[in-house]
């Protein structure tokens, strides 16, 4: 999902600056703390509560549960897809790091890190939710619920 959807807000001074709506930080038409900042604010409150800055996932945390974001058949959506081809998702980042433990046979380490109340244990627990459940397709347990494992 490369390029950005363009649109405006009003800046401290006034000033009418040029924000795009991007998956990807990385492709912001001009990248400052400013723009940055925005950006995620418009995100967040169309309730995209991820967005990519290249391989690195910033999750910011709704405070309440978004259904729409968890449904397992988000998980099997996310299967083997690369990075930056559908939206930002915790699931898209635990399915490549599985898959590369796999390919490459060298262990994979995902960094999820954040202030108090951030949602780190809600993310780690739905990082050990995808690896539990391509896992469990794997080795041939598909008749076990999602459920099971979370």
């Amino acid at each position: 999902m490369a390029g950005c959807i363009g649109g405006n807000f009003n800046g401290e001074e006034g000033g009418s600056i040029f924000i795009e709506d991007c998956d990807d930080l990385c492709n912001l038409q001009t990248v400052t703390e400013e723009s940055v900042l925005e950006a995620l604010r418009q995100r967040f409150y169309r309730l995209k509560i991820y967005t990519y800055a290249g391989n690195i996932l910033i999750a910011v945390n709704p405070n309440k549960f978004l259904p729409v974001y968890y449904n397992p058949m988000y998980v099997k959506m996310y299967e083997n897809q690369p990075l930056g081809k559908l939206s930002p998702h915790i699931f898209a980042i635990a399915d490549v790091a599985f898959h590369a433990m796999l390919n490459r046979q060298v262990n994979q380490c995902i960094v999820i890190s954040g202030e108090s109340g951030s949602g780190k244990t809600e993310s780690s627990m739905f990082v050990i939710y995808v690896v539990l459940l391509s896992k469990c397709l794997i080795v041939g347990l598909s008749k076990y619920s999602p459920r099971t494992f979370v």
